[in-house]
């Protein structure tokens, strides 16, 4: 997917795409996943993020790298034990012992990476923050 986002901007202008294909939908869920590259918007999903947190060490586990650089700022304003990593499901580290597994992403993966991620780390919780921040801006 990440050779189609390249191919989607390349020369950084966007190539015409179906507005109801799956490219486009990528391209959607992409554009939503950078509002993150905002500071304002990182602020607020680090806020949405935080109130779900259970007390105690945490290590915030994120397979994107808006979701890990959420992970980073959740990791940096808690004053509990707290690690961040942006992690591969093909080789997940393990959780540090003592820590929650709590799953950080800006959008909501679907059915086979929650399977994925529910395999490896059955106890985690997973918190994405799409469903309550602004919709992201288009550009002209």
């Amino acid at each position: 997917m990440k050779s189609l986002h390249k191919f989607l901007g390349k020369g950084g202008k966007r190539v015409e795409i179906e507005p109801q294909s799956l490219a486009a939908e990528y391209v959607r869920l992409q554009d939503e996943m950078n509002t993150l590259h905002d500071g304002r918007a990182l602020r607020e999903a680090a806020g949405i993020v935080l109130e779900q947190l259970p007390d105690g060490p945490v290590a915030l586990y994120s397979t994107s790298d808006q979701g890990a650089g959420l992970a980073a700022a959740c990791a940096a304003l808690r004053d509990e034990e707290t690690v961040w990593r942006r992690i591969h499901v093909a080789y997940p580290p393990a959780a540090p012992e003592g820590h929650a597994v709590v799953i950080v992403e800006a959008i909501a993966g679907g059915a086979a990476w929650v399977q994925s991620l529910t395999a490896i780390y059955p106890q985690a919780r997973v918190i994405t923050t799409n469903s309550r921040l602004p919709a992201p801006a288009r550009a002209a």
